[in-house]
């Protein structure tokens, strides 16, 4: 399901969610604002895939494509949590382990359930719009510190992924 015009239509949806707000306030979370914020987008832009596809927008495919290139495209070798970026999507990888959304398998591969996906990115949008109405910086903190953390899951997808075999597993796009 992997898709790099999926990843962009993810993108745009994530771009456009920034936009819808709160847009008052979001400094009283000082350092934690920009994690919450990227958060937000993220889980606005999951939240929105059911409607997107119920009007037509997106097919049912589109969607599930649109999913796993987001998930996929954002696994990490080593935890990183250098940016508000790396940090908001190691927290959604351990978020989405927590409810089920995604696991691994026996053979340690990475297992999507889209629906749960969709309904786990309905709560993080809740929560994420919480924590930026609260204006509590101590509420942005304890959220973030719940969620990203370097987990043995996260362990293993790294592991994998470090192994990959760039040359054989990589394309030229040419005009």
């Amino acid at each position: 399901y992997f898709s790099v015009s999926a990843l962009h239509d993810f993108t745009i949806l994530h771009e456009n969610m920034h936009s819808l707000g709160p847009k008052k306030g979001l400094e009283s979370l000082g350092e934690y604002r920009n994690v919450i914020e990227e958060h937000k987008a993220d889980a606005g832009s999951v939240a929105m895939l059911n409607e997107l596809v119920h009007c037509g927008f997106f097919t049912p495919r589109q969607k599930q494509e649109i999913i796993t290139s987001w998930r996929v495209a954002y696994l990490y070798t080593a935890a990183n949590f250098k940016t508000a970026h790396s940090k908001r999507n190691i927290m959604q990888h351990n978020m989405f382990f927590e409810s089920g959304a995604i696991k691994l398998d026996a053979n340690g591969r990475l297992v999507i359930d889209f629906n749960r996906v969709i309904e786990r990115g309905n709560k993080m949008l809740s929560d994420a719009i919480d924590i930026q109405l609260s204006g509590n910086p101590d509420m942005a903190r304890k959220h973030i510190e719940k969620y990203a953390v370097w987990t043995p899951q996260l362990q293993t997808l790294g592991a994998k992924l470090s192994a990959v075999d760039k040359q054989r597993n990589s394309y030229i796009v040419e005009p």
